[in-house]
């Protein structure tokens, strides 16, 4: 379970409000695994999952975009690699009713400790080195 922690701030309040929302999502899916299982209610936080991971990814491209961000282009392959591993997930446990929680925190949580700490902390950089944020 990753948890909140200044360090993972970009210095952009808007994506670090994001970012916690992302958490509380994975961290409802990690819940789910050691409580009861509701395939509805697991069903529906997976859908919330890849609804804001999409909306949050286009708010980061978005300054992307605004500020000339240079990686961005690698960076949005990331985002778009995740969107399809959730998807593969999504299609997973509703076509094949695997119990695949597990392996899909396992996942997040990996993604989320590279990403947060690695790649996100790239365009912070980035953007504080151009006095675009503080």
């Amino acid at each position: 379970m990753v948890t909140w922690n200044e360090q993972l701030s970009v210095g952009i309040d808007e994506i670090d409000n994001q970012h916690k929302q992302l958490l509380k999502i994975i961290n409802e899916l990690s819940e789910s695994i050691d409580g009861p299982k509701s395939e509805a209610l697991i069903g529906l936080t997976l859908m919330k999952l890849a609804n804001f991971a999409k909306y949050h990814f286009a708010t980061e491209e978005k300054y992307f975009l605004q500020y000339g961000y240079p990686e961005a282009e690698d960076h949005i392959k990331k985002h778009n690699d995740l969107v399809r591993d959730i998807q593969v997930f999504f299609d997973r446990f509703f076509n094949d009713s695997q119990d695949i929680l597990a392996e899909l925190i396992s996942l997040l949580d990996k993604w989320l400790e590279d990403h947060l700490g690695n790649e996100d902390m790239k365009y912070a950089a980035y953007f504080r080195e151009n006095n675009l944020i503080k």
